[in-house]
């Protein structure tokens, strides 16, 4: 009768305090990697953002609000999951529209209708313009992951 004594609590909670440690070590080291993800892609969207300035200074407001789109379009493909890059803006809006934020469809279809306009249209866009389209992309791209919907 001692062997089943000792079982019960010694062994017995050995190995449910040996699982649980496991359990929390794997969602720990998973929190990490989660997190040093969203670092590195944040760091990239903010090196994205610095690469439009130089271009816009470089080759002017048509090239800029042509990899500003691709950045936008981008940043949506990723934190929607789907195939912007393919997609004009309407499409990618329509598709969206009720998984968007009221900010993210707002501030994406901006930039991009605006972009358009600059790209295909010869509009010429002010400077207030160019830095009001950069303003709303480093918002666009600076939300965390967190707002992006489950599901």
């Amino acid at each position: 009768m001692q062997w089943l004594s000792t079982f019960m609590f010694v062994i017995l909670p050995s190995f449910v305090l040996l699982g649980l440690g496991t359990v929390l070590l794997r969602f720990f080291r998973k929190g990490k990697e989660e997190a040093h993800s969203r670092e590195s892609r944040e760091k990239d969207q903010e090196d994205g953002l610095a690469t439009a300035v130089s271009i816009l200074n470089a080759k002017g407001p048509v090239e800029y609000c042509a990899y500003l789109a691709s950045l936008v379009r981008k940043h949506l493909s990723q934190k929607y999951e789907i195939e912007a890059g393919s997609m004009t803006t309407g499409e990618i809006i329509s598709k969206l529209l009720h998984n968007l934020s009221n900010v993210d469809a707002d501030y994406a279809g901006e930039i991009l209708r605006m972009c358009e306009m600059v790209q295909f249209y010869g509009y010429k866009p002010s400077r207030s313009e160019i830095k009001h389209l950069y303003q709303l992309a480093r918002k666009l791209v600076s939300e965390r992951e967190e707002d992006a919907p489950s599901g």
